[in-house]
């Protein structure tokens, strides 16, 4: 979806729309902007705010139900714990043009209506909104509103399955290519990596493979073990995350291939 709907510009390497995403009707510019807004969302979580485990809250919700303490519908849409075993709460939007004033306002009090998480008061609230300027650029403004609402809302989360949950996604990529398994090294730390049909390397710590996998005694602070990698950026297209994923995106993601057209690239 990132590649059929983003590029490039060439003028100033900015992030901008491409043909096809112009062309969509508006119902589906509003599916494309929300999940580009998630997207963004978790891009600034870890870069901004320290925090890699960002999770859906409808995701653990759906398989793990949560307890609540009060009864009211509308929440935010992530939950994220941070290096230091800190919880932050995000509220996401997207939008496929102008920034939405009204839809900040409403983002920031849907961050108000969670209070404790796991116990916990979260250290941070934000409200995150993608938009595209009147010249075309995507952009994202981020706000911290304080506090919480009267009727605000506790969930008990359970950690080790939070954790659990947050790499699920990996580690079914892992499985569905698991002919791609290989040990490799990187910077003298162990990965599992496999190869999939997207252009992408995706690694994950092999000690967090491990732990996941039963094959090591699940104690939450081997988790940990991701806040020691060293996130350097060995060429443009490497990033380790701190929660121990790396991604390297292959010829298809370069820089000369993403300043033009879906249609017309490589």
């Amino acid at each position: 979806m990132i590649f059929a709907t983003l590029k490039e510009n060439p003028i100033n390497n900015r992030v901008i729309q491409t043909e096809i995403c112009n062309s969509l009707d508006p119902s589906e510019k509003n599916a494309i902007s929300y999940f580009q807004g998630l997207m963004t969302t978790k891009l600034l979580s870890q870069k901004l705010l320290d925090t890699v485990w960002l999770m859906h809250l409808d995701v653990y919700d759906h398989m793990h139900s949560l307890t609540l303490a009060a009864g009211s519908k509308s929440r935010p849409d992530f939950i994220g714990l941070n290096s230091k075993l800190n919880w932050i709460i995000i509220e996401s939007k997207g939008r496929s043009n102008s920034f939405d004033p009204s839809a900040q306002i409403k983002a920031k009090k849907q961050t108000r209506k969670l209070r404790k998480i796991d116990g916990q008061f979260p250290i941070l609230r934000a409200a995150v909104q993608s938009y595209f300027t009147s010249s075309g650029y995507f952009k994202s403004r981020i706000d911290d509103p304080e506090e919480y609402d009267d009727d605000a809302i506790d969930i008990e989360i359970n950690q080790n399955r939070y954790l659990n949950k947050y790499y699920k996604p990996i580690l079914d990529i892992l499985s569905e290519n698991s002919f791609y398994l290989k040990d490799i090294s990187v910077n003298n730390t162990p990965y599992i990596t496999t190869i999939p049909e997207v252009d992408l390397i995706i690694w994950i710590n092999k000690t967090i493979y491990d732990l996941l996998h039963g094959e090591i005694s699940f104690d939450l602070n081997l988790i940990l073990v991701a806040e020691t990698l060293t996130i350097e950026k060995t060429d443009i297209n490497t990033f380790i995350g701190g929660d121990g994923i790396l991604v390297i995106t292959g010829e298809n993601w370069s820089v000369e291939n993403m300043i033009l057209e879906p249609t017309e690239r490589k």
